[in-house]
């Protein structure tokens, strides 16, 4: 299963775009809210 990193700064997108992969069977970790915190 292929895993992804959402980065985005907006909390209701970012959460969509979570549930988006997750029904599309990617493994999603949890989000970053910036730049500093997807490294």
């Amino acid at each position: 299963m292929t895993k992804v990193l959402v980065v985005e700064n907006e909390v209701l997108i970012a959460d969509d775009l979570c549930d988006t992969l997750r029904n599309l069977d990617y493994e999603v970790l949890e989000p970053a809210f910036d730049y500093y915190a997807a490294l």
